[in-house]
């Protein structure tokens, strides 16, 4: 049996995977920077989802993939390799054979850095005169790599210790931040007495020209140095090799239209920021120096990822933003990339970032769509994973030859397989029903194609859909071979039918249905009170509905699905309940309530419940109002009666830019917020290159008369701050092709209730007030 695919839920990788067997891979004569980049996309008169912008990205990811693959496979040979999860996830969605790659290249071991066990991170001390009386801990080899996501100086103490703790004669460390972005965080930050002034970063600050991946590598000599002599191998120290590269393993394909950002997985717009603001500054918004230090080490990473990513695309950008940290981020893409080499590039984008803050309805909506729905009923492997928890129970009949691996884990995931690809793209655009309609069609065409004269047997009437496609996995199982080539499709296909099956699934139908309803009811009602009224009677209905689901055995609705519905109905109402103290105190109250009646007894802590909820309350109003601040949003409530579904603000945003009904928020940006160097919460932000605070005062004027706008560029980029739902890729690739476009979607997460509730609630989580018999 294989290794099942590429799950590193553990510091050890497990010895099975259900993936294609293994093969070494062809190597190539092509090195970073080969000419595939999104320069030599040629112009289409019709883009559609398969667009060549899509199929270009496509094949540049598979390049620079393969490209990464030529760089490491001398330092991997022999070698034990530890990774971060972005890397992992980037490798699980951006790499034909994922993280077996890693293995076929050599590795004889991979650990998640993150997750090594406390005896790799700890220093061994070594007496000299203590006669044999240390234990001697030899590694496995005396070749390690390092494949890190982020700013080396983040990991600094970690490397150091698992470096110290055994005997190396090679370390290889390859990150995906560039060093000239390590050079500028190093510059803005200024030592202070907490400083480790044996640190490199303090190092790089004292002098001479060297930079900061020459330093640290000075550094990886003494430790590689200082393992040997506390284990005591004699090994000479000019026989030592230690190297810190760059690579440009910056992004998931999560599908043909959507890149993900695995490193910016946690990055969420700031709420409440006021504490993050000096109003004497002369740039308005939030002040990265004002943000705790693990906020702005977030801010720096995805900056440099983001400017990473174009200039891997080679694409000449215009940066504009919606939203405080939107604009924060854009500013710090400018310091990381002003002088980069793709300003002389022929191809030109326009970067718009997005704050997921401004739309914290569409999210917790259950929305019907294939891929939202799995990712709203089955949880993850971790909050920074795209990697869903499932499964082999559909596709293994016998697993007690796998050596006490149960259950038996799959990825949701395609290793840029192309039929995987576009299964996942025609997923992503289906409702529940035909995505499973599309599986039956699925499978069917896998039999047809792998058993000869397959026939397909007749469904009695009572069975389902899901019972149909239950019955041909039942066939596949038989066959390893088929199971092993078709491997991730049928991962995939797994993931939906879990979804399907899982209890809560009812539970999700049950609030669809609310959420269908309460547009049009609430259109009818006119003052706050009723709507108060009409809230606190849907919420009643809520409670009645868990009790009957409870009765049947199902699982009944908790706090987290009650704040969720409550989020989606306050993205319904108009500004001027919004504005209303009074009214959102009243939904508070009631919500308490709601909660108290449906989980209650299991909660020790009043006190604790109703701060919780309080705050929580505090960020949605802080969400809401930043949202009715723009000029883009227009809530108008009387439309919901002639529609079905409540357009994302994603979507209205993507339109309005396309059809040039922005253009004068631009003017109105620098005419009215001058002090605040053309930030405006109200409207797009557009920040250009090469600003200083004299060229800012000198240019007034001239950016009066000429404000460049996203659609004079020949890509538009939308990228969501927070997460993005496949819904709203659907909606912004329809865009694209209803308005001939070519667009390049990108987010840091894949959004949901849960990862808008995780995010508006404060850290410490809810559950540890509740009783531990419970």
């Amino acid at each position: 049996m294989q290794r099942l695919n590429n799950r590193l839920d553990s510091p050890k990788l497990p010895n099975f995977n259900l993936n294609s067997f293994k093969t070494r891979k062809n190597k190539g004569n092509d090195s970073f920077g080969s000419g595939l980049n999104l320069s030599n996309w040629s112009s289409s008169e019709n883009v559609s989802p398969m667009s060549p912008v899509n199929q270009n990205l496509t094949s540049l990811t598979n390049t620079l993939t393969n490209n990464v693959w030529e760089t490491l496979s001398i330092p991997l040979e022999d070698a034990v390799v530890y990774l971060d999860t972005a890397i992992l996830q980037i490798l699980k969605y951006s790499s034909k054979n994922g993280v077996d790659a890693l293995f076929e290249n050599g590795a004889i071991n991979v650990k998640d850095i993150n997750k090594v066990i406390e005896n790799d991170n700890e220093i061994i001390n070594y007496d000299n005169n203590a006669n044999n009386s240390i234990y001697i801990k030899y590694p496995e080899t005396k070749k390690i790599v390092f494949i890190l996501s982020s700013y080396l100086m983040d990991y600094e103490t970690k490397i150091k210790n698992i470096i110290l703790n055994n005997a190396y004669q090679e370390c290889h460390i390859y990150t995906s931040i560039t060093e000239s972005s390590h050079n500028l965080r190093i510059q803005r930050e200024t030592p202070n007495q907490d400083r480790d002034l044996g640190s490199i970063a303090f190092q790089y600050l004292q002098g001479n020209d060297d930079g900061y991946f020459s330093k640290f590598q000075n550094k990886l000599k003494q430790w590689i140095n200082m393992g040997n002599e506390i284990q005591q191998t004699g090994l000479a120290v000019e026989h030592m090799i230690y190297t810190v590269e760059y690579v440009p393993l910056l992004w998931s394909l999560y599908s043909t239209n959507l890149v993900l950002i695995p490193s910016g997985a946690d990055i969420f717009p700031y709420m409440n920021s006021k504490q993050y603001k000096n109003v004497d500054h002369i740039e308005g918004g939030i002040q990265l120096n004002l943000l705790p230090q693990e906020e702005q080490s977030k801010i720096y990473n995805i900056s440099s990822v983001l400017s990473s990513f174009l200039e891997e695309l080679n694409l000449k950008d215009e940066l504009f933003a919606i939203g405080e940290t939107s604009h924060l981020i854009a500013r710090e893409i400018v310091a990381h990339s002003s002088s980069s080499s793709r300003k002389k590039s022929e191809k030109t984008a326009s970067l718009i970032l997005i704050d997921r803050t401004l739309d914290i309805g569409t999210p917790v909506r259950h929305l019907d769509n294939s891929i939202d729905k799995i990712y709203c009923i089955l949880p993850r492997i971790s909050s920074d994973s795209y990697d869903l928890n499932i499964t082999s129970d559909y596709l293994l009949n016998n697993r007690d030859d796998l050596d006490n691996l149960t259950p038996i884990k799959c990825s949701f995931s395609h290793k840029l397989n192309q039929n995987t690809l576009e299964f996942i793209d025609a997923l992503q655009k289906t409702k529940n029903k035909e995505g499973l309609i599309l599986i039956k069609k699925k499978l069917l065409e896998i039999l047809n194609k792998e058993i000869p004269n397959f026939q397909a047997p007749k469904p009695n009437e009572e069975s389902t859909l899901a019972d149909q496609i239950k019955s041909y996995l039942d066939i596949i199982k038989n066959n390893e071979i088929t199971i092993i080539k078709y491997a991730n499709t049928l991962e995939c296909i797994s993931a939906v039918l879990e979804a399907e099956e899982n209890f809560k699934c009812s539970k999700w139908e049950e609030l669809l249905s609310f959420e269908k309803i309460l547009p049009f009811s609430l259109s009818e009602i006119n003052d706050n009170f009723n709507i108060v009224q009409h809230i606190a009677e849907a919420l009643n209905n809520l409670v009645q509905r868990s009790k009957a689901l409870i009765a049947e055995e199902m699982p009944g609705f908790d706090i987290e699905d009650i704040v969720e519905l409550v989020m989606f109905i306050f993205s319904l109402l108009k500004d001027s309940f919004i504005e209303s103290e009074e009214s959102f105190e009243m939904v508070k109250h009631k919500v308490l309530q709601t909660i108290i009646e449906i989980e209650g007894n299991k909660f020790v802590d009043s006190y604790e419940l109703e701060r919780f909820i309080t705050s929580i309350f505090d960020n949605i109003q802080y969400c809401l109002k930043s949202r009715n601040v723009l000029s883009y949003y227009q809530n108008d409530f009387s439309s919901y009666r002639n529609q079905i579904t409540v357009d994302s603000l994603v979507k209205t945003i993507a339109t309005r830019i396309i059809n040039g009904e922005s253009n004068s928020n631009y003017t109105s940006t620098v005419n009215n917020n001058n002090k605040s160097n053309g930030y405006n919460q109200n409207s797009i932000n557009y920040i250009p290159y090469n600003q200083t605070f004299s060229s800012f005062f000198s240019g007034i004027g001239r950016r009066r008369q000429n404000q460049p706008v996203p659609t004079q560029n020949d890509i538009l980029i939308f990228f969501i701050v927070g997460g993005i739902t496949l819904s709203e890729v659907n909606d912004l690739m329809d865009i694209g092709e209803q308005y001939n476009t070519k667009i390049i979607i990108g987010s840091t997460n894949i959004a949901t209730g849960k990862t808008i509730y995780s995010n508006l609630s404060e850290q410490n989580d809810i559950n540890k007030t509740k009783k531990q018999n419970n």
